[in-house]
């Protein structure tokens, strides 16, 4: 090997230390960002369960409430045919 090939091939090796260090630094930032979604999304799935089961609840009394209308009604009449 001779002195221009031994100079060329250390500012070749320094060339792919380099990108071989951004790439793992890429990767690294890369997996962080990953982790940081995956923990976001993980928040939002668990609030969206929650707002689902809080509108069951709420449509259950709503369903509650329109069902109990026609009754109070019956009542009211059979009570007022009663007493007349």
């Amino acid at each position: 090997m001779t002195i221009g090939e031994k100079e060329t091939w250390e500012e070749s090796r320094a060339v792919i230390q380099y990108q071989l260090t951004e790439l793992k630094t890429g990767i690294t930032n890369l997996s962080l960002q990953l982790t940081k979604n995956h923990a976001e999304n993980q928040t939002m799935y668990t609030q969206m369960k929650v707002d689902i089961a809080m509108l069951q609840v709420k449509a259950g009394v709503w369903g509650i409430v329109g069902g109990a209308i026609p009754v109070l009604v019956l009542v009211i009449v059979s009570w007022l045919k009663i007493s007349v």
